[in-house]
């Protein structure tokens, strides 16, 4: 997982549906690792302006994790508000 909010980052009703998701994952899988890698290397890749003179358009087909990461910096958004892993299911 390339971010988990901290609680203070989230509505407190909220907080703890939010949270128990990412804690359902082994430990080994909440570590960031290349996760964090990879979404650094796509913001680096596919935001900002474009190097040169020449318009540049790109088709980026990826998950919708990276969508969400990519649109978040081009809006300069606080990273939590976000962070929607899945909605809480209800039984």
């Amino acid at each position: 997982m390339p971010y988990v909010p901290a609680r203070e980052e989230l509505p407190e009703q909220s907080a703890d549906a939010t949270l128990g998701f990412p804690a359902s994952f082994p430990a080994e899988e909440q570590e960031p690792g290349l996760a964090t890698v990879a979404v650094a290397v796509a913001v680096a890749e596919f935001t900002g302006p474009v190097a040169g003179e020449e318009p540049r358009h790109e088709l980026v087909v990826t998950h919708n994790f990276l969508v969400v990461r990519l649109v978040s910096e081009a809006l300069d958004a606080p990273k939590a508000r976000w962070w929607a892993p899945t909605r809480p299911t209800r039984h």
